[in-house]
């Protein structure tokens, strides 16, 4: 039941992502298209521009466990800001995954774009900020899709999150996603 609100919610979401995406740019994929519209605010007297809080909570089924993860997505002042070609500056982000395994505390990480660097191009270490992270539904297994990209752009690095039966976490590029771009 609280699955399929949470999907209901999702659906929702990438339903309003849709509308906020309308007029895509020709070449774009229904993907690019499709992911959630973000908007960036900086605060009076301040010119760094930040990413809206994340909050996401979901429920799984995984090889005979029932896995609750929460992504908590926040901006970052003290990691390092990125700048773009016109001298915008953009907070970076910091997310945690907490994951509980049949109700036990599982995994508790704290994820930033310093965690997936060596997964990234120098390109994405130094211009791009950690974007996102979801549940990744497209195959079994206990897996998240992660978005590192440049700022207030659909150009982005995706990868994924592996968690293993031990808790570990492994990153690693989302072939999938990038073949189907």
């Amino acid at each position: 039941m609280k699955n399929q609100r949470n999907q209901q919610c999702l659906a929702l979401l990438l339903c309003a992502a849709s509308l906020a995406a309308c007029g895509s740019k020709q070449g774009e994929t229904d993907e690019q298209a499709s992911q959630p519209f973000v908007e960036y605010t900086a605060a009076q007297g301040d010119d760094i521009h930040r990413h809206a809080e994340v909050n996401m909570n979901g429920s799984v089924r995984v090889g005979g466990h029932t896995y609750d993860y929460s992504i908590n997505g926040v901006p970052c002042d003290s990691l390092p800001v990125v700048t773009d070609d016109e001298g915008t500056r953009y907070a970076d982000n910091l997310f945690q995954l907490i994951i509980k395994r049949d109700g036990e505390a599982f995994v508790n990480r704290t994820i930033t774009k310093a965690s997936l660097s060596h997964k990234l191009t120098s390109e994405f270490r130094q211009n791009g900020i950690l974007d996102g992270i979801i549940y990744d539904d497209r195959q079994s297994g206990l897996r998240f899709r992660v978005s590192v990209s440049f700022p207030e752009s659909d150009v982005h690095t995706p990868l994924l999150i592996q968690v293993g039966s031990d808790g570990s976490l492994v990153y690693e590029r989302d072939i999938q996603a990038e073949q189907d771009e």
